[in-house]
């Protein structure tokens, strides 16, 4: 092991934002991310949605009243920069967004590679594999969710996780400016969910019990741990105090979030969750418990710091992941992103402490694990909602139509409307607030309760017959799968929207919605049709 001495020396001139490597990998990054997608208009239908919402605040729209977002202010702001480059140098705003977040990705990438010689990889070419493992990571493995918050989350806060490593593992000392840094990414993941306070606590908690189970005279070194700033760091500081001011900035400048959405939320959306057998039978659970048996009866000897580090981000990922209790798959990045990189830093790490037969058979043990984990995560997250037989409906009807489409599935709805290049009409990406009410409805006793939920479901129906009367659509689209889900009645239930309806004419029924097109396109369509053309000669 390095000494700790040589160690703060090097702290002094450690070259982590080489300006030729720090291009380069951003170069990579950008072409790796941009291979991914074929299509700029191909992603997920959460980034899809923030798009729009980052351009409606950029045309002046309020947050939380002109349009309708349930997640914090810092979801929409994360793509605010990349519909601002579009609009200044033109191209899809999805194009900007992959080349920020790449650009994100390769600073943490070199952050990383700097930091990992301090965490126990001291071999020069343990380091290199661990950086391209990293790599994979943060740029291939989160295939069509490239760009979701989660995986924003995991570049943010990875520099964390192995600064603290390096803090504790080998006595590094960073230059202020490198911890203010990754202290600021801290916090930048913090904001964009609070509870990835659960990653950073639990990577201290680790190193912590580590120290004190491994050393002698431990009170004593914890006294002076606390004074070397390894306890309470500077990088904790500036995370705690950019989240604090976060929260305080939203309670000023977004006061409808608390007032109107929160409580909405915690009403309709929040109880909405898998039943606790659900969450168990879980493949992602199944696999994350299986990945920590392993690892708790694997015999890696003493784990490195690194890898211990990562072991209990990955813990702390899975544990905001189960706070959120909805087991859909992007919540699960930072667990399954954290899980791969330890496994690989314990390959690294402790089999290079190893002899012989004992050193090959850690390697493949975790090795075997990375393949099980990079094998089926990157699947697991390409899974999305593809309305095929819709979008071809729509581009046969008109180009660049205006959009609505009444669906509890916010992934139907997007990216299917960047793909067809429309504008979508509503204030709210999807019916969520009737879908929670209508579905907890079914189960609720209590009069007070059953009654805010029906005002809740009449609400998600008011605003959207609202929208449709202001932006009068080209095209309307009505879930129907079947007679109790039909919402072609719901929506007449409002005289206004049945006035309105009367001037459209249903041309399809795919993919289980109905296809509702306003009759003075349809009737442009026939005039300018071959039978208009044969009329005229």
């Amino acid at each position: 092991m390095t000494p700790p001495d040589a160690l703060r020396a090097d702290s002094r001139t450690m070259p982590l934002l080489d300006g030729r490597a720090l291009a380069l990998a951003a170069m990579c990054a950008c072409l790796v991310a941009l291979w991914q997608f074929p299509s700029p208009h191909d992603g997920n239908g959460d980034t899809a949605w923030l798009l729009i919402v980052a351009g409606r605040m950029l045309d002046g729209a309020r947050l939380y009243v002109d349009v309708i977002e349930t997640n914090p202010p810092m979801s929409i702001l994360l793509y605010v920069p990349g519909v601002w480059l579009s609009r200044q140098f033109g191209g899809a705003p999805e194009l900007w967004m992959y080349a920020q977040v790449s650009a994100m990705a390769a600073v943490s990438i070199r952050a990383v590679a700097g930091l990992s010689r301090h965490a126990g990889l001291e071999a020069s070419r343990d380091r290199v594999m661990f950086g391209l493992l990293v790599g994979f990571v943060l740029l291939i493995m989160p295939t069509r969710c490239f760009g979701q918050r989660e995986h924003v989350a995991l570049i943010a806060l990875l520099p964390y996780a192995v600064l603290t490593a390096a803090r504790w593992h080998g006595a590094f000392r960073p230059p202020l400016w490198l911890a203010l840094a990754v202290g600021a990414g801290a916090g930048l993941g913090l904001a964009i969910k609070p509870h990835f306070a659960l990653i950073l606590g639990l990577v201290h908690l680790a190193m912590l019990v580590r120290a004190v189970a491994w050393r002698a005279g431990w009170r004593d070194r914890l006294a002076g741990d606390l004074k070397a700033g390894r306890l309470i760091p500077p990088e904790a500081l500036v995370a705690g105090v950019l989240l604090l001011v976060y929260v305080a900035s939203v309670f000023r400048f977004h006061p409808a979030f608390f007032a109107d959405i929160y409580p909405r939320l915690a009403l309709a959306y929040l109880p909405h969750r898998l039943s606790v057998a659900e969450f168990l039978a879980a493949p992602a659970t199944l696999l994350l418990a299986l990945a920590g048996a392993f690892t708790l009866f694997a015999r890696f000897g003493r784990i490195s710091g690194l890898a211990l580090a990562l072991l209990a981000a990955s813990l702390g990922g899975f544990a905001a992941y189960a706070i959120q209790f909805k087991g859909w798959p992007y919540h699960q990045i930072p667990a399954f992103g954290f899980m791969v990189m330890a496994f690989g830093a314990l390959a690294l790490a402790n089999a290079g402490s190893a002899r012989g037969e004992n050193r090959l058979r850690q390697r493949l043990a975790c090795l075997g694990m990375m393949a099980l984990f990079g094998g089926w995560v990157p699947g697991l997250l390409a899974v999305h909602e593809t309305p095929r037989a819709l979008e071809a409906e729509i581009r046969a009807r008109t180009t660049r139509p205006t959009l609505l489409i009444a669906s509890s599935n916010l992934g139907i709805n997007f990216p299917l409307v960047r793909r067809v290049g429309g504008t979508w009409a509503g204030r709210s990406a999807s019916l969520w607030m009737s879908e929670g009410a209508s579905a907890l409805l079914a189960v609720e006793t209590r009069p007070d309760r059953r009654a805010r939920l029906a005002e809740l479901f009449d609400l998600d129906r008011t605003l959207f017959v609202e929208d449709a009367l202001r932006s009068r659509p080209d095209i309307i689209a009505l879930s129907a799968f079947d007679a109790p889900t039909d919402l072609l009645p719901w929506a007449k239930a409002d005289p206004r929207m049945a006035d309105l309806l009367a001037g459209y004419r249903q041309t399809a029924h795919v993919d289980g919605l109905r296809v509702l097109v306003r009759e003075d396109l349809l009737a442009g369509a026939d005039r300018s049709g071959p039978a208009a053309k044969l009329a005229g000669r």
